[in-house]
Formats: C-alpha cells, structure tokens, sequence
C-alpha cells in the first residue's frame, strides 16, 4: 500500500498526478496530507505538467499579462501551498496582471500569494470579478505598485492601514465593494496618489485631515459611502485636484467653497 512508503519516495510519486486531482488526496491520510501540502510538493507537481518556458528563466519582469489562462485562473480556487507555487513558478515575469471580467473566479478570494510578487509587480487590476473576502494584507507587500484595482467586487472589511507600504502608489480605485469602516488616515502618506476612487462602499467615520497632504491628487471620490462630520479644512491645499467628490454621504457637511469640490 502506497501509505507503507517513506515519504519521499511517496511524494515522488503522487508527484505525478496531475495538480487538480493531487490537491484531494490530503483528504486520504494524514501521512498524505503531509506529503503534499509544502510549497515544494506543489511547484514539483506542476513542474511535471506544466514546465517553464525556456525564456521564463531570464525575464526582465516587463511583461503584461492580460489574456490570463485558465491555468493562470485556477490559482484562485487552489489550496495555498499551490497558489504560493504557481505564483513563484509562473508569475514572477509579469509587471503588470490585468485581470477583469473573469467570472470563472467568482466567488473566490484574492490570493495571500500575490504578495510574493513584490519585486516585479507594478499594475494589479482584478475589476468585475465577483471576488469576495476582505483585501489581503498581502498584498501591502507589493511595494512597486502603481495601480491597484479592484473595484466592481463583493469585497468586505477594512481598507488595511499597511496600506502606507504602497508609497509608489499613483492609482487606487476600490468603488463598487463592500468596504466598510474608516478611511485610514495612513492613506494621507501615499504622496504620489494621483486618482483615488472609494465610492459606493460603506465606509464610516470622517474624513481623515491628512487626505490634505496628497498634494498630486487630480481626483478623489467617495461618494455613496456613509461617511459623518465635517470635510477637512486641509482638503483646501489639493490645489493639483479638479474633481473631489463627496456627494451622497448623508452625514457628511462642507462648510467651504473649493472649485474642485462636487458636494
């Protein structure tokens, strides 16, 4: 019986069976769920059917990908060990994964993996996907990013204050989800912000005075949240801005003028 053999030889043969069925078989064993629930495992299974391509080795992390594959898309569906080999193994040449309209994955969470793509990562556009969970933590590892976009999902919780991590950030677009609670104030820092759009979500609270510091903002949007108290005077220094949309918070008051201010 398979379970009488020592774990590497084991491995070495559930290795070849392909990833979709191989990701049941922890359900068989102890010893098994053992054997295939490492990263390492994982990257070997895959490698077994799904071989790097020769130029994969010496990319220059410049490539676009947004025709994703249905192999591509399982990572949203796998178990972690193999959304964490798939993205180290297949994922690391790309700058930019434009994602959209995809709804094989609905239903799913973002993966925690997308985080290890911190050092070649620079555009992340996941809209209109029917995600749902809240916004990983992981992903505030992605330090080179200059687009997140995840707007037209079911995401959930809050806007993570690790978010002050993303300091090359030029593009933040999260309208359309199930965000609540605060705006973080630690959003006041990201100081290469150029659009920003967080409407229709149910984000509370006021809004945080050190918005006042992102002086390159052009747009700002959180209209459609249920936002309370009074517009920051500061919000009065965005003299790069020309749209600032506050409309459609019940509790929200503006007690000055601003030529870019839509109340």
């Amino acid at each position: 019986m398979l379970t009488s053999l020592p774990d590497e030889l084991l491995s070495q043969i559930l290795s070849w069976i392909e990833p979709p069925h191989t990701q049941r078989l922890s359900s068989i064993s102890t010893q098994f769920r053992s054997v295939t629930s490492s990263v390492s495992f994982a990257k070997t299974n895959l490698l077994r059917f799904h071989p790097l391509p020769p130029s994969t080795s010496n990319a220059s992390h410049a490539k676009v990908n947004e025709a994703p594959s249905a192999l591509d898309l399982s990572i949203f569906k796998a178990q972690s060990n193999y959304q964490s080999a798939y993205t180290q193994l297949y994922l690391t040449q790309y700058s930019s994964l434009y994602w959209s309209y995809k709804e094989q994955i609905n239903g799913s969470r973002i993966p925690d993996s997308l985080g290890l793509l911190s050092s070649s990562l620079v555009h992340l556009n996941l809209t209109f996907c029917g995600l749902v969970g809240e916004i990983p933590i992981s992903l505030m590892d992605l330090v080179k990013l200059n687009t997140l976009s995840l707007y037209g999902n079911a995401l959930c919780g809050r806007i993570p204050s690790k978010i002050k991590q993303l300091s090359r950030l030029k593009t933040l677009i999260l309208y359309g989800n199930r965000l609540s609670g605060p705006i973080p104030p630690e959003l006041g820092l990201l100081l290469n912000l150029r659009f920003v759009n967080l409407s229709q979500n149910q984000l509370s609270g006021t809004v945080p005075k050190e918005i006042g510091n992102l002086f390159m903002i052009e747009e700002f949007h959180v209209r459609q949240n249920c936002l309370s108290g009074m517009v920051p005077e500061e919000i009065r220094k965005l003299e790069n801005a020309y749209l600032l949309d506050f409309r459609f918070n019940e509790g929200l008051n503006v007690g000055f003028e601003f030529p870019s201010l839509v109340k």
